[in-house]
């Protein structure tokens, strides 16, 4: 974690809201009980932000629609390694997978 995301991680991770999970597939979804996690809180919308655009970001989104869950994508948080790899992701989450990117 960097930045901003470190110091709120710091200040708030004994919240019982506050998980952490160490992600070992492209996906967030992938070996961990993230979706459990979320339905048994009744969480039907999945905002993402990290990096890659096109790599992990994308994987957990694909697995998010396919798990019914809303998708917000928060432009501003997420990057990648080329501008074209940034371009097409976005543009893939928006008109395939029916995400809402925000600016």
């Amino acid at each position: 974690l960097y930045g901003k995301v470190a110091s709120w991680y710091q200040e708030n991770k004994d919240d019982q809201k506050v998980y952490m999970y160490d992600k070992t597939r492209y996906s967030a979804f992938a070996g961990t009980d993230l979706d459990i996690r979320l339905r048994e809180r009744n969480i039907d919308t999945f905002h993402l932000a990290g990096v890659c655009t096109d790599i992990c970001v994308l994987h957990t989104a694909v697995d998010a629609y396919d798990l019914n869950y809303r998708i917000v994508i928060h432009e501003q948080t997420v990057a990648t390694l080329t501008q074209s790899g940034q371009n097409w992701a976005l543009n893939h989450f928006e008109n395939v997978l029916g995400a809402k990117v925000i600016d």
